[in-house]
């Protein structure tokens, strides 16, 4: 079954970060504990009640993510090479981090509202916002294939244009989600009952073999999927945080 176009599975390499950081040893000691399942649980709930209610990840970032993600993040792979982010565009990382998610987010949201699990391109963007997508080709096509660049200059502007582009359609696409009351509506339910309910909220935990997120190998990580994404958790100081908020596809 497919839930997308190819397009959009394009699109989930490059969510900041998306790809795995690190490696994972699956192992006994890497069982998750009935402890870590409930708060696992608890936290994963209430972050997608939050998501929804808010339709915007910023606010979440302070409420449960670890204080430097951003930092912890790997940009080697995914939407941004390093070789995109040029040293006086660092500190705008978090504004991309956040234009991004939302992005993709709320795309997720509203086609999954819109036309379910069937793959209908004219449908696929919300019309305006496709207008403004056909009206920047450039940009668009350089997000889509990936593309690095040679010179300071050309990974400025591409940075910067993307960065745009996201932060334009963003409002627009939280507009029509809110409008067709999207994550509440008939065919949202409809694309729910579709799903494969057997593995959302399930926790699971994982060992680092190696060094992760920055953290030291043998840090123990805790996974929980839910529709379209999973969150990558850790312990600290005696509570769980979000170390990745990352897009899935099936």
């Amino acid at each position: 079954m497919r839930l997308f176009s190819i397009e959009l599975i394009i699109l989930a390499s490059f969510l900041l970060a998306a790809s795995t950081i690190g490696s994972y040893a699956q192992s006994d000691t890497a069982k998750i504990t009935p402890q870590e399942n409930r708060e696992a649980n608890l936290l994963a709930h209430r972050f997608t009640t939050r998501l929804l209610q808010t339709k915007d990840v910023k606010p979440l970032i302070k409420e449960y993510f670890v204080r430097d993600f951003i930092q912890r993040l790997d940009y080697d792979s995914g939407f941004l090479d390093k070789r995109q982010i040029t040293p006086e565009r660092r500190p705008e990382l978090p504004r991309f981090y956040v234009a991004e998610t939302n992005w993709l987010y709320l795309l997720m949201l509203y086609q999954g509202s819109k036309t379910g699990l069937k793959d209908d391109d004219d449908v696929y963007f919300p019309p305006h916002v496709k207008r403004i997508i056909e009206k920047d080709p450039d940009t668009w096509k350089a997000m889509d294939e990936v593309k690095y660049f040679d010179t300071t200059a050309e990974a400025t502007r591409y940075f910067d244009n993307a960065l745009r582009l996201l932060e334009k359609t963003v409002p627009l696409l939280r507009r029509e989600a809110i409008k067709i009351r999207a994550g509440h509506n008939a065919t949202w339910r409809k694309t729910r009952s579709q799903m494969p309910n057997d593995r959302y909220y399930k926790p699971w935990a994982s060992v680092c073999d190696s060094a992760c997120y920055g953290f030291s190998k043998g840090t123990r990580m805790i996974g929980v999927e839910f529709p379209f994404f999973d969150l990558t958790l850790i312990k600290i100081n005696g509570r769980l945080r979000v170390l990745n908020f990352q897009f899935t596809a099936d």
